[in-house]
């Protein structure tokens, strides 16, 4: 089999990861070859089963960068706050949000009004309550059981240099313990803990609790991210959802065939929406990718 000069090319990139020695060598052979015959060409003449490749460099190079400087800015709408990045967990949370999530942050922070309360269902390392807290007047409160999970988040608002109210129990339609943690598919994405159904990753039990039955202050606009347990949240706080105050959900759908998914919690994204659409909410859907739909509710 004949391999062009590009193959052999990124053949070197894919080693990269592997032996660090050949690093400058290589990124200087693919910098001299984009100057010589331009980025188009050089991505025409790259074989497609590459790009998976050379996507994970980019990637790579952007963590070590990130790492380094110890901390990394993320901005919507003017908005900005800082980022601990101490390993590969943190960096997956930011890179994600940026991916995949900005326009919903986009449409939730333009929305947000003085005086607002927002619930953060499912905070993870606190992207969204950080950059809510530069809100004047805006009071964010995040829902955070995992415990690493929740370290990160303190140590995130310590390094924006605020504070929020953090309630470390699941939210569900009942109150109980849960057992609560990183399934095992995840692979270091603490976005990814969950409710566990099964011995299937690092558990811990924690509390869960109706958002109705909490005393603390009632929402106007709620954001939940829960890996699937979507309708658990939404049936435990429909006296809340009742209240006028109440008037935005933003949800991330996840409908997976595998993993995390509402059909695993025994729901559908219909029933969700539908669930809503009885507490008077009208159902738009903001962005639809493979596994997640991300929708907005409003009164």
């Amino acid at each position: 089999m004949t391999f062009s000069p590009y193959q052999h090319l990124l053949a070197s990139l894919y080693r990269f990861g592997h032996d660090s020695a050949i690093m400058a060598a290589t990124i200087s052979k693919a910098i001299t070859k984009v100057r010589e015959d331009g980025l188009k060409r050089f991505i025409r003449n790259t074989p497609a089963y590459t790009h998976t490749e050379l996507s994970r460099l980019v990637k790579s190079i952007q963590y070590i960068r990130w790492q380094r400087s110890g901390s990394h800015s993320v901005s919507v709408e003017n908005i900005n706050a800082e980022f601990n990045i101490n390993d590969r967990a943190d960096f997956h949370a930011v890179t994600y949000f940026k991916e995949n999530e900005r326009e919903l942050a986009r449409d939730l922070l333009t929305e947000v009004t003085p005086g607002d309360v927002v619930w953060d269902v499912g905070a993870n390392i606190g992207i969204y309550t950080c950059l809510l807290k530069q809100l004047p007047t805006v009071e964010p409160i995040a829902f955070e059981p995992f415990p690493e999970n929740k370290r990160r988040l303190k140590q995130n608002l310590r390094l924006n240099g605020i504070d929020a109210t953090i309630v470390d129990a699941a939210l569900s339609d009942r109150n109980t313990t849960v057992e609560f943690g990183l399934a095992s598919n995840q692979n270091g994405n603490l976005g990814g803990s969950k409710i566990l159904r099964t011995d299937e990753g690092n558990m811990v039990t924690v509390p869960a609790r109706t958002g109705d039955s909490l005393e603390i202050p009632q929402p106007s606009v709620v954001k939940i991210d829960v890996e699937g347990a979507e309708q658990d949240v939404i049936n435990g706080m429909k006296k809340t959802l009742r209240t006028s105050n109440c008037r935005i959900i933003y949800c991330e759908i996840h409908h997976s065939d595998s993993g995390s998914s509402i059909f695993e919690y025994g729901s559908t994204p219909s029933h969700l929406k539908q669930t809503l659409q009885d507490f008077d909410f009208t159902v738009t859907t903001l962005e639809k990718r493979n596994n997640q739909t991300q929708i907005k509710a409003t009164k």
